[in-house]
Formats: structure tokens, sequence, C-alpha cells
């Protein structure tokens, strides 16, 4: 497929209605088993409490219906859940600009010239990668913080290596699994779940530390039906003055 046809498809997609995905994150609620899993927990509360921004430059790979071979991209993104993100095409331009700026998001075209909008708040991305994940969920793994869903009840599992809370809800059952190194004390995996089905799962691995945050230089972001993304992170930075205008598309 050339990237010209790829880039129609990609508009298509975007654009069609997308499925009603999970929540989006919440603050944490509910009771404690156990006074590790509030420790824990804790600690996760406090880092989701965190304004921050990220930036970065790397290389995304996407499979499955969205398939998009390695490219280089660029993000910025701010915890209140706005992203903006840039593909570059094998000259280096921008092969397109999809920006989300806390009301909705747009698509630039660089070879139609056109700026496309869809109103929304906090869109799934799935339309774009295949995977039923929110905005503002993205920027936080970018940022390498945890989404924490509402929940009414939490357990304490171990599985191999790591400690795994487990967040229920008192009639949906199990909402998500997080699991935690038990020697580093970082979260190495994420998974999401409606209703009992996997919704996605994230994987955060070569965890750095960029200005006091353990930023994930290697991101998987699946579901269990064969679609997904990767981003490797070459460079990253937090922690810097933003303007609004950042997350708005330029007229071309």
């Amino acid at each position: 497929m050339s990237r010209a046809a790829g880039l129609i498809l990609f508009l298509v997609i975007l654009f069609l209605p997308a499925c009603a995905g999970v929540r989006g994150p919440a603050r944490i609620q509910g009771s404690i088993e156990s006074q590790q899993a509030a420790l824990l927990l804790s600690g996760l509360e406090a880092q989701t409490g965190r304004n921050c921004f990220v930036k970065g430059i790397g290389r995304i790979r996407l499979w499955g219906e969205s398939n998009l071979p390695v490219s280089r991209m660029a993000w910025l993104g701010a915890t209140d859940g706005r992203l903006r993100m840039e593909v570059m095409g094998p000259s280096g331009q921008p092969f397109a600009k999809l920006v989300y700026d806390g009301k909705g998001y747009s698509l630039l075209s660089p070879y139609e010239h056109a700026i496309y909008h869809k109103s929304g708040a906090d869109p799934s991305l799935e339309p774009l990668t295949g995977v039923p994940i929110r905005a503002s969920e993205i920027v936080f793994y970018l940022a390498g913080l945890i989404p924490v869903y509402a929940h009414d009840r939490v357990l304490l599992q171990k599985e191999n290596a790591a400690d795994v809370l487990v967040l229920k809800k008192r009639f949906g059952g199990v909402v998500e699994k997080i699991y935690i190194n038990s020697d580093e004390k970082r979260v190495q995996k994420v998974e999401v779940f409606c209703r009992g089905r996997l919704v996605y799962y994230a994987e955060l691995d070569r965890i750095k530390e960029v200005n006091g945050y353990g930023i994930p230089f290697d991101l998987v972001v699946a579901t269990d039906q064969e679609a997904g993304f990767s981003l490797a992170v070459d460079r990253c930075w937090t922690d810097f003055s933003v303007t609004d205008e950042m997350f708005l598309l330029e007229q071309p």
C-alpha cells in the first residue's frame, strides 16, 4: 500500500465513530485489604496526582488493521489529557499530525493540505491504533504514570517476581491488574478489563529516570486480538513550559 493510500485509509478509520471504551483514569477509592496493598496504591495515587508535561522523539510501529511500519514520531503530552503527535515520513517531514486539545481532536493531512476536526472529550484512539485506549491514558504511560480505574475492592496477589494489584468493582468484576516488580518496585505491566474481557494490556520496559519520573523507553500497548503498537523512545523531556498554542494545529 502506498503512503498516500495509507493516509486516506487512516483518515477514514480515524473519523468513524469509536466504540465505547472503558472509563478513563479515576482516583483511587474503596476498601483496601492489606497494608502492603495500601502502600502500593498510595504510591500510585501520589504519582497520578502530579501535573506533568512530557515530550519526546522515538519510533512507533502499529500492527493489525492499523498497520504502520516503523516510523519516526515526536509527541507532546499533558497529564490533563492533551496530546500532540507527529509522525514523520522518510524525508523527515511530518507525514501526519494528530492533536487533542481537551475539547476535540484534529488531524492535518500533508497531502491534502487540510485539517480535519472531530469534537469529543478524552477520545478513544482505537480508530488510530487498533487499541481502545484513551488519549489521557497514553499520556500517563508516556510520563511513566499509571492510570488507576475506579474500583470498590483491592486484592494483592503474587505472580512470579511480581506483586499484582487486582482492582475490582462490586458488580463489574475485575477492572484492572497492575503488575509491580517485587525487587525494583516498578510497574512492569497493566491489564485493563471490561465485564471480564481484556480491553488492552500495556508493558513498560527499559525504565529511565527523567527529572524524577520513571519513563518507559520501551512501551507496548496491545489487545488480545492481534492489534497494537510499540514505541521506542530515543529522547524524552519533562516539566517544561508550554502554551495552549502547542496543542493547536496550524493552518497549512
